[in-house]
């Protein structure tokens, strides 16, 4: 009696299923309300009240996760420093209100709204640490845990004035058994500047499988740049989904073959707020 062993060979498989939501169309100087516009602490303030929508609709949508713009989304110019959180959590750790650090609003809110709502959020702040201005990338988890964060490192040059690069340390979360490499704004159009595309490639190596890009609004810059086409070709160079904020402009979210998910867009209402701010749901 012969036993015959037949193996074929399988692909490996892919990364587990993601449900994701992206904030779209967000204008963070669209209130009527002067209180959300005279000062810096009410624009914040403000604004916060938008991701709490955003996070609320995409809760009821069951996504997992939410990435919000960069933080011109939050306090609009890099020039409102005191606003800025003074500090980032450890990872693991949840941010809380107690004595110095009572003036990170920003953080401290975001990881309620993960917590309250049950999904992780990847959300960027300005940070004002140790005597330097950062642009810093967070992400939270579910129980509004800091499971991450990077500190931008190609910055625009009007960012130079008032900002502290990061060291070059292409950054890797996991999340529910998938691999997210961040990047924020200008990093993403960096390297079709200057072909340096070492970010993207060192996340490819760090096992990336999904890249979550946080844009701070390229009118801001003067410049006009297809969020969707360089989506586009990193999903398809880099063999990875791509979730795209961006402050004024539709989200993305890209499948490896580099064309938008089918996806569910949901209108924010917020009291005097006048924008036409959406979240988009997608499973990736």
């Amino acid at each position: 009696m012969f036993a015959v062993l037949i193996t074929s060979a399988l692909p490996p498989p892919g990364p587990p299923p993601l449900r994701v939501a992206t904030l779209s169309s967000h204008d963070p100087t669209a209130w009527s309300n002067d209180a959300c516009k005279v000062t810096a602490r009410g624009r914040a303030t403000c604004n916060l009240r938008v991701y709490a929508a955003a996070a609320a609709a995409a809760a009821k949508e069951r996504a997992e996760l939410l990435v919000v713009p960069e933080a011109y989304a939050l306090t609009v110019s890099a020039s409102d420093d005191d606003v800025f959180d003074t500090w980032i959590s450890d990872v693991g750790s949840t941010p809380y209100l107690h004595g110095s650090n009572a003036t990170s609003l920003q953080q401290v809110t975001i990881s309620r709204l993960a917590k309250e709502n049950g999904l992780a959020i990847a959300s960027n702040i300005f940070v004002a640490r140790d005597g330097k201005n950062y642009i810093t990338q967070v992400i939270f988890s579910s129980d509004g845990s800091v499971i991450g964060y990077y500190d931008k490192h190609h910055l625009f040059v009007t960012e130079l004035l008032h900002f502290h690069a990061g060291p070059f340390q292409p950054t890797v979360v996991d999340l529910h058994g998938r691999r997210l490499g961040l990047i924020i704004c200008w990093e993403g159009f960096y390297p079709y500047v200057t072909f340096d595309w070492s970010q993207m490639e060192q996340l490819k190596r760090e096992g990336s499988e999904t890249f979550v890009w946080s844009i701070g609004g390229t009118s801001k810059f003067h410049v006009r740049t297809p969020d969707k086409a360089v989506g586009s070709h990193y999903a398809k160079t880099y063999n990875v989904s791509v979730v795209v904020s961006d402050v004024e402009k539709d989200g993305q979210i890209l499948s490896s073959d580099g064309n938008g998910v089918p996806s569910v867009v949901v209108p924010l209402s917020i009291p005097t707020y006048t924008a036409s701010a959406t979240i988009s749901v997608a499973t990736i």
